[in-house]
C-alpha cells in the first residue's frame, strides 16, 4: 500500500485497506466496514437524538416548554414532536454552515464554543445535590457504597473536578492574561449568557404556570 498519500481524512480507510490486504479480502473489507460503521452511526444518532430530546424536554419542570414539545406518543412514549423540532433545528444549522458562507460558519462555531462551558455546570450541581442528600440521610434504591462518608467524599471529588475543569477550560495559566481576554470573554461570557437565558425561561414559565 502507498502510505505517502495517507492523510487525516483517509487514514481510517487506508488502515482498513491495509487490514483487508493482510486477510485476503482487499477492498471488500473496506466496503464491509463502511456499511458496518454507517449502521452503527445511524443507530448511535437515533439513540443520542431520543435521549437528548428526553433529557431536555421531558425532564424539564412542567411549564418550562410548550405542551406540544413535551407531549409523548401514546403508543411507545417517544417525544415525537420534540424529535421533529430537534431534527428541523439540526438541518437548519447544517444548511447555515454549508450555504451561509464563512461568516455564518464562524458564527456557528462561536456559539458552539460559548455553549461548551455550560456542559460542566450540571455535574457541579449534581455533585453538590448528592452531598446534601447523603448528609440528610436520603438514600437511593441502588447504592455503590452504603457508607455516607465515602459517598460524600465521592461527591466532593466530583465537585472539585468540575471546578477545576471550569477554571482550566477557559484560562491557561501558562500564558499571559492579556493574550487570553478574548477567549475568557467567549467562554465565561457565553456561560453567563446561557445561564441568564435559562433563568429567564424558568421565570416566565413559572409565571405563566401560576
Amino acid at each position: 500500500a502507498d502510505f505517502s498519500k495517507v492523510s487525516l481524512v483517509n487514514a481510517v480507510l487506508a488502515g482498513f485497506k491495509f487490514m483487508g490486504d493482510k486477510i485476503g479480502l482487499g477492498i471488500w473489507f473496506v466496503k464491509l466496514m463502511g456499511i458496518a460503521y454507517s449502521l452503527i452511526t445511524l443507530v448511535a444518532l437515533m439513540l443520542w437524538g431520543s435521549s437528548l430530546a428526553a433529557g431536555v424536554f421531558s425532564e424539564a419542570p412542567e411549564g418550562t416548554f410548550p405542551e406540544w414539545l413535551t407531549k409523548k406518543d401514546d403508543k411507545n412514549g417517544i417525544l415525537k414532536n420534540a424529535l421533529i423540532f430537534q431534527t428541523i433545528l439540526a438541518f437548519l444549522f447544517i444548511a447555515l454552515t454549508t450555504f451561509g458562507g464563512k461568516a455564518a460558519g464562524e458564527l456557528y462555531y462561536r456559539v458552539y464554543d460559548m455553549s461548551t462551558m455550560a456542559l460542566i455546570i450540571p455535574y457541579f450541581c449534581l455533585g453538590i445535590s448528592y452531598i446534601a442528600f447523603r448528609r440528610k440521610g436520603h438514600k437511593s434504591p441502588f447504592q455503590i457504597h452504603k457508607s455516607n462518608r465515602l459517598s460524600i467524599c465521592a461527591g466532593v471529588i466530583v465537585v472539585v473536578m468540575t471546578l477545576i475543569a471550569l477554571i482550566f477550560a477557559g484560562y491557561n495559566f501558562s500564558k499571559p492574561l492579556a493574550g487570553q481576554l478574548s477567549t475568557i470573554k467567549l467562554y465565561y461570557g457565553g456561560l453567563i449568557m446561557f445561564m441568564l437565558i435559562g433563568v429567564a425561561i424558568k421565570f416566565f414559565s413559572g409565571k405563566k404556570k401560576k
